[in-house]
C-alpha cells in the first residue's frame, strides 16, 4: 500500500481535486455505482484531472472535469462496482455536467 506520486505537490492537487467533488456547493448529495464500460463513457466526454493509485486499501481515485465541475471515481481492487460522486461550484456547471451524465450510474 502506497502512494505513488512524484511530488508532494501533485499529492495535495489530487486530494484538492477529490474533496472538490464532495464538497463544491452543487451536487446531487448521493454517490452512485457506475460500470467500467459507463467509466469509458465518462472518459471521453471529461478531461481526465488527476488522481492517486493504491490509495487506502489499494482504491484507485481518479478526477476528472472542467470549468468548475469534478468527478471522482473511487475504483476498488478486482471490483467492477466503481463509486462516483460529482460537485460544481456553480449550477450551471452542475446542470451541464448532469445532462451529459443522463442514464450514467446508479444512485447508492
Amino acid at each position: 500500500m502506497g502512494v505513488k506520486l512524484s511530488a508532494y505537490s501533485e499529492f495535495l492537487k489530487a486530494m484538492f481535486d477529490y474533496q472538490a467533488s464532495i464538497c463544491l456547493e452543487f451536487n446531487p448529495e448521493e454517490f452512485y455505482f457506475i460500470t467500467r464500460d459507463e467509466k469509458l463513457k465518462i472518459e471521453k466526454i471529461f478531461p481526465k484531472l488527476g488522481g492517486f493509485d493504491n490509495w487506502l486499501y489499494d482504491w484507485n481515485i481518479t478526477v476528472y472535469g472542467e470549468n468548475g465541475g469534478r468527478i471522482a471515481l473511487m475504483e476498488p481492487p478486482g471490483d467492477d462496482d466503481i463509486q462516483m460522486n460529482i460537485a460544481a461550484n456553480n449550477q450551471e456547471e452542475f446542470e451541464r455536467m448532469t445532462k451529459l451524465l443522463d442514464g450514467i450510474g446508479e444512485p447508492i
